[in-house]
């Protein structure tokens, strides 16, 4: 892909490359610990090592292929996954991870990671996204430096899946057919626009299911959502046709989502939304979701509204 940024290239004392069976191992544990670690958490990872381990083997398209690390001296001293698309032609980087040691500039490795991931993509793609814990500093350092734009931070909110607060009768919530494809997909279009997701794929995923309300005959709202491999329930989506807004729809999605991925065996849920999104936040506060932390994106070559 082509890249405005002047790269640096590889410290002399550092080796950039795939990584290899033998390193896997490696990479997860450095992935983890920095998970736990607000100034160098990163996005799109869970917790813990058995869950990052199943997120590094499941990424799309290549799995462990798509990721490269670090080396000096032999040793994996940092990381960097990959996962790309054709629609959007987009690029999430999951990290860099770097080893927290005072010998270590994190710049200077997670500059040659990013500079080697950007060298194995495939030249469709053409848009980046970076993002990590707001008090990740470096990050934003790190994405500044080659191009990126820092864009308004995301609020992770979170909340026990049982028991769920009681739903509004405002709307029948059932599961989505293939016939509600062209409404949802226009409803998500609208709300959410140059989403990681376009709306004729909202159903695609991984242990994703997608809730449909109908009111009055007519499909009104939507919401997708998803069991990560922590175990945990994540709402991924949530979109209401402006014509039913302010009428409680949003609020019983949430509340059909909740008994959804309690029925899957999820304890908590998880979503993200805008931290400048006050209707929204409100809602979820209202629902019993707490703030866990801020995420703050990084992007290039595309922004979103």
């Amino acid at each position: 892909m082509s890249d405005a940024s002047t790269p640096v290239g590889p410290p002399h004392d550092l080796e950039v490359g795939p990584a290899t069976v033998d390193e896997r191992g490696a990479v997860i544990d450095l992935f983890a610990s920095g998970q736990v670690e607000p100034t160098r958490h990163i996005a799109y990872l869970s917790l813990g090592t058995e869950p990052i381990a199943a997120e590094l083997t499941a990424l799309e398209p290549g799995g462990w292929d798509d990721v490269v690390v670090a080396r000096r001296d032999g040793l994996v001293i940092g990381a960097l996954a990959a996962e790309h698309d054709r629609e959007p032609p987009r690029v999430w980087w999951h990290g860099p991870a770097v080893v927290d040691r005072d010998d270590v500039d994190f710049l200077d490795v997670a500059g040659a990671l990013l500079e080697a991931g950007r060298a194995r993509l495939p030249a469709h793609v053409t848009e980046e996204e970076l993002a990590g814990d707001d008090r990740h500093v470096e990050l934003t350092a790190l994405a500044s430096r080659y191009g990126f734009d820092t864009a308004p931070a995301s609020a992770v909110l979170s909340r026990a899946c049982t028991p769920p607060p009681v739903a509004p009768e405002v709307a029948a919530i059932r599961p989505f057919t293939e016939s509600d494809r062209p409404v949802v997909a226009a409803i998500h279009d609208a709300t959410f626009p140059n989403n990681h997701q376009p709306g004729h794929r909202v159903d695609e995923g991984t242990d994703r299911t997608v809730l449909v309300a109908e009111r009055d005959g007519h499909v009104a709202g939507y919401a997708a959502v998803e069991r990560h491999e922590d175990g945990s329930g994540y709402l991924d989506l949530v979109g209401v046709d402006p014509a039913s807004r302010g009428a409680g729809v949003g609020a019983a999605l949430v509340v059909a989502a909740l008994v959804h991925l309690g029925a899957l065996g999820c304890e908590v849920a998880n979503l993200t939304v805008r931290e400048t999104n006050a209707v929204a936040r409100r809602l979820y506060e209202r629902l019993g979701f707490t703030e866990e932390r801020l995420v703050r994106p990084h992007r290039r070559g595309f922004h979103l509204p």
